[in-house]
């Protein structure tokens, strides 16, 4: 973690004439203010070190004032690894330029020298001069971590002023004050690598979640559409019926016309076998010529005159050559079967011989 202190801050404001302002130093050549300068390259140096994975406090990040005793409760509250403040440089004559780190102790000259590296490194584009590391025991001796403030050019010195209201040059400034960091603690850089392998470990994560995401919508889709098609197909095949039938109306209406016809002749001919059958039932059933056992006696009785066939219009009567046996109706048949069981039972097919007595003598 590291903490930057963007130094001064705050604008006068006549609604508010108590509270606390400071500008810092402003330049004589364009009116640039320290305050702008040291906010910019704060923001820029943060940026710098959030790509890279690094946690950054800052004391603040707006045009406000911020106290040394305030900013300094802020570090120490964030338990950061390193503390860089921001400033510019100031003096009573134009000639005196260049950067300058300080050091509120001898035992941060280590983190000075490559603070101060990198803004060498930063400065020799633009032809800034480098003043080197200087002691600063007056402030900041109450931060525990390793601490820097970095004068970045003199707002007195006309060439410096005018470098310093560009946004590119505080962007460089910014940058180099970054790689002097990384040169005194490299596992900001593996920090970084480490980050990056995590996001795109999570980005490949994030894929194979959507990607099965996906494919469960497709299957749960798939398995709906299949459902709903089974639920269909019987009104399917009820729609493909009724169209079938309606092109085909008249076809059908004709062969079940024809079809009823065949049906009800085969129902009137099946009854017409029956009735011959039940009507035929007690002739087949008397003993024929030649076989063993005795016949069947019967009572006598008055000879009957023998029955012939039914004709189409129900009486008794011969058959006719042109046509043959005609049968009549069901009700007529069944009329002819008594009339034979009755004649079977008054007078016997064949003559039953027996005693003479002396009726038979009185009547011959």
């Amino acid at each position: 973690m590291v903490a930057i202190d963007p130094g001064h801050g705050g604008s006068y404001s006549p609604a508010h004439p108590t509270v606390p302002w400071d500008p810092g130093a402003i330049s004589p050549f364009n009116g640039l203010m320290e305050r702008v300068v040291t906010l910019d390259e704060g923001l820029d140096l943060r940026s710098l070190l959030e790509a890279a994975g690094v946690t950054v406090v800052m004391t603040r990040t707006q045009n406000v004032f911020v106290s040394i005793p305030a900013a300094e409760a802020i570090v120490d509250r964030s338990h950061a690894n390193l503390f860089v403040s921001l400033w510019v440089n100031d003096w009573f004559t134009p000639q005196v330029e260049g950067v300058t780190v300080f050091t509120p102790r001898p035992g941060d000259t280590a983190f000075a020298e490559r603070i101060d590296a990198g803004l060498a490194a930063a400065a020799r584009p633009y032809a800034m001069a480098n003043r080197g590391i200087q002691p600063r025991p007056n402030l900041w001796v109450h931060a525990p971590m390793p601490t820097v403030t970095i004068e970045a050019g003199f707002m007195s010195n006309r060439r410096d002023s005018l470098l310093l209201a560009q946004p590119s040059v505080r962007l460089a400034i910014a940058r180099g004050i970054f790689n002097g960091l990384v040169a005194y603690a490299p596992q900001i850089l593996r920090l970084r690598s480490e980050q990056t392998a995590y996001r795109e470990l999570v980005a490949a994560d994030r894929a194979a979640t959507r990607a099965r995401t996906r494919a469960l919508r497709v299957a749960r889709a798939q398995v709906l559409a299949a459902r709903r098609r089974q639920a269909l197909d019987p009104l399917l095949w009820l729609a493909a019926i009724l169209l079938v039938a309606g092109v085909y109306r008249r076809f059908l209406v004709a062969q079940s016309g024809r079809l009823g016809r065949a049906l009800g002749t085969g129902a009137r001919f099946g009854a017409r076998v029956a009735a011959l059958a039940r009507a035929l039932g007690p002739a087949a059933a008397r003993p024929r010529p030649g076989r063993r056992g005795r016949p069947r006696r019967r009572p006598t009785g008055m000879p009957l005159p023998a029955l012939r066939p039914l004709g189409r219009s129900g009486h008794v009567g011969p058959a006719t050559p042109a046509t043959g046996t005609a049968w009549g109706s069901t009700v007529a048949v069944r009329r002819r079967g008594s009339r034979r069981r009755v004649a079977d039972m008054v007078q016997p097919a064949q003559p039953v011989r027996h005693r003479r007595t002396v009726y038979d003598e009185l009547w011959p």
